[in-house]
């Protein structure tokens, strides 16, 4: 069963969101402040977060970054009545990997949230074959980066598109494939987001190496190759 964290300051949200979820075959876990959600998702494993947004103390966005910052790659679906697209922006960039706009229907947040944990598992149509670039490989069948044989901590998002890297190794990867593949958009995202997203997983595959891997094609997009 996976285990869900609710983190909803409103008590009768925050119950009906709980009450209509674990009808849905989840475990949940409901916190009513950004810091207790912060020692929460930090103290016990879960396999997503549905995070509001507009929490006292720490902001929803706040949560996400200090989580991120501590190695927590937990995937986290914000919600949130600000439906505007540089809330949406914003969080993706501080590290959330869907946004949800109040007000929304039971169905749609929990096939939101099937799909946030689809891509956290294992494909079972196929076994698929470890992709290796230079030092770094990657293991579909168990969803597992390694470099010079150290497991990497990567979110769902940065696991999708360091997928995708690998997957068109040595081939430059647009940034309008990047919001298809990541984001699921048809569209590039406003802003540096897409650049945000890039840098994150540059931290973890390239930045403790002296040999780089992820290479910028300005103009283009990103390749992934050994040189």
């Amino acid at each position: 069963m996976f285990r869900l964290l609710i983190v909803e300051d409103e008590p009768a949200t925050a119950a009906e969101l709980a009450t209509g979820l674990t009808r849905a075959g989840y475990h949940t876990t409901v916190a009513h402040s950004g810091e207790e959600a912060l020692l929460t998702v930090l103290a016990q494993a879960f396999d997503a977060v549905v995070l509001d947004v507009m929490l006292p103390g720490f902001s929803g966005f706040e949560v996400v970054r200090a989580m991120r910052e501590r190695g927590c790659a937990v995937p986290v679906l914000f919600l949130s009545a600000l439906g505007a697209v540089a809330d949406r922006v914003r969080g993706l960039q501080e590290g959330g990997d869907d946004y949800l706009v109040k007000p929304f229907a039971q169905s749609e947040l929990q096939a939101r949230i099937a799909a946030l944990l689809r891509r956290g598992q294992p494909s079972q149509a196929a076994v698929p074959t470890v992709i290796q670039v230079g030092d770094l490989t990657w293991d579909p069948q168990q969803q597992r980066v390694t470099r010079a044989g150290k497991r990497l901590d990567l979110t769902p998002n940065e696991l999708t598109l360091v997928a995708l890297l690998l997957e068109n190794r040595g081939q430059v990867v647009t940034r309008s494939q990047i919001a298809r593949s990541v984001w699921q958009l048809e569209f590039e995202p406003p802003g540096n987001t897409i650049d945000v997203q890039v840098r994150r997983l540059r931290t973890k595959i390239d930045d403790p190496y002296d040999k780089k891997l992820i290479h910028t094609r300005r103009g283009f997009g990103y390749v992934l190759e050994d040189l």
